[in-house]
């Protein structure tokens, strides 16, 4: 995957996308959210996991978390063939690309358990409704997740995804793709599953973002949920 990576989608100064990552301590990512093209996958940049800092023998690759990476004789990331490689990928979608939501539901009911509503009600209320589902369609989502090279167990990830100032932000403990299963999970589907992706709606982009385009990413991995 490392190699993969490196020759097909960073051919030209391939560490500057790459970090290496620590247990428990954070990676920073920054992105122009304007640049992304509507429903294409990007690969934000690559983690590179490392296990604990400071422990003898704690590389992935040397304790039999992972496979080592295969890399070609002479490659400038031959230090790194015992990470496991990590990527950090972005999609925007339309939402009725990642689900359909049912609006058509009442909430005013009689004692009798039977909706009442005059004609007039009625008629508004259909109004709000195509306007919802108008809005709810045409509106983006940006959905954010990690993918790892298969390992023998699975990884978490704390993502947060935040402004400048450090005053706005999203976060959602999460499940990296592919960690814990010795075949990729996948499998070619376009969409992560929800344990796996973190939703912002357009917003919270405005929210986080304000004027700037601009988004920051922290995320931290960690082997335990707890």
């Amino acid at each position: 995957m490392l190699q993969h990576l490196a020759q097909y989608h960073f051919p030209s100064n391939v560490k500057k996308h790459m970090q290496v990552a620590f247990n428990g301590e954070r990676c920073t990512l920054v992105f122009d959210v304007a640049q992304l093209i509507g429903a294409q996958t990007i690969c934000l940049g690559v983690l590179l996991y490392g296990g604990a800092r400071g422990k003898n023998n704690q590389l992935p690759g040397e304790r039999e978390f992972c496979y080592r990476n295969i890399l070609k004789p002479g490659s400038e990331l031959e230090s790194l063939t015992a990470h496991l490689a990590i990527m950090v990928l972005v999609k925007r979608i339309t939402f009725l690309s990642w689900a359909f939501v049912d609006r058509n539901i009442e909430s005013d009911v009689d004692l009798g358990g039977q909706s009442v509503h005059s004609g007039q009600e009625i008629n508004d209320q259909e109004k709000t409704v195509k306007a919802e589902q108008e809005e709810i369609l045409d509106s983006d989502l940006l959905i954010i997740w990690t993918q790892s090279a298969p390992c023998i167990r699975p990884l978490h990830v704390a993502m947060t995804a935040f402004n400048r100032t450090l005053t706005v932000g999203r976060s959602a403990m999460l499940s990296v793709a592919n960690s814990g299963r010795m075949y990729t999970e996948l499998r070619g589907k376009d969409l992560p599953k929800d344990r796996h992706a973190l939703l912002l709606t357009q917003a919270d982009l405005k929210e986080i973002c304000g004027a700037e385009h601009h988004l920051h990413l922290e995320l931290i991995l960690n082997e335990s949920s707890e």
